[in-house]
């Protein structure tokens, strides 16, 4: 009886540990032990945002990779692609899916993102995005005597100044309104050598008007309700309104 012989000849992959370095160049260990090519990183798209970004905000990275947003926040050893920031054209040291203005950019500035592949292949550019200004934040404001006293006490608007985050020059508008209704102080007529009308109604004071910042005492009488309306201007957008108000109260008798 003839016995026939059967050889078995086991072919070992070279990166069977699991390393990387055992793979030949372009390849890449699996779990299983075996190289294979590496996949080439396809950038399909790369945006920024949010649109409006004010110097405040963080703008933030959506790359697309064969079909799939990369999941915000990778950490950056695993992550596929390299962010290059560019704040006017200059690189910035923001190497991550997102940039904060606080550290980064300013008012004005344009800011784009240039992704590319860590294994190399072509990056894409994203869209640009121009910061824009920052509303001033309201002005706190102080409105005295808290209890004013008809014909004795001038009323005093005092406005507090804010921190504009753009170092924007900051300007205050100040508007006074008695029971509701806008109230300003008109401006005396011209001498005509005659009584001016509005004189006797006390509409019209008899010197140059008061600062926007003060009603008079002769303008107010008891029971009226005196509101002081302040916003700050930085030169493009105006602030939330703020506001303060008091009741006058009744004459002192002698």
């Amino acid at each position: 009886m003839h016995y026939s012989t059967v050889s078995v000849v086991l072919l070992l992959s070279a990166c069977s540990g699991g390393d990387d370095s055992a793979c030949p160049e372009g390849m890449t260990v699996q779990s299983d032990g075996d190289c294979v090519p590496v996949a080439e990183v396809q950038i399909d798209g790369v945006s920024i945002g949010p649109e409006s970004a004010r110097t405040q905000d963080t703008i933030q990275a959506v790359v697309v990779i064969s079909g799939e947003p990369i999941v915000q926040g990778m950490p950056f050893s695993t992550s596929p692609v390299r962010y290059r920031w560019q704040v006017d054209s200059a690189e910035t040291t923001g190497t991550l899916d997102h940039l904060h203005g606080w550290k980064h950019f300013e008012k004005g500035q344009d800011v784009q993102l240039y992704v590319e592949p860590v294994d190399g292949g072509d990056g894409v550019w994203s869209n640009i995005i121009t910061v824009a200004n920052t509303p001033p934040p309201a002005p706190g404001i102080n409105l005295y005597p808290a209890l004013p006293i008809a014909g004795v006490d001038t009323l005093r608007c005092a406005v507090t100044g804010v921190a504009d985050f753009d170092d924007d020059e900051i300007t205050y508008r100040i508007d006074w309104t008695r029971d509701g209704n806008p109230w300003a102080a008109l401006p005396p007529p011209p001498d005509d050598g005659g009584d001016p009308p509005g004189w006797d109604t006390g509409e019209r004071p008899p010197q140059p008007p008061p600062p926007p910042s003060e009603v008079p005492a002769g303008f107010i009488s008891p029971g009226e309700l005196w509101t002081c309306h302040v916003s700050a201007f930085d030169g493009t957008d105006w602030s939330v309104t703020a506001t303060a108000a008091v009741v006058v109260q009744e004459s002192i008798a002698d």
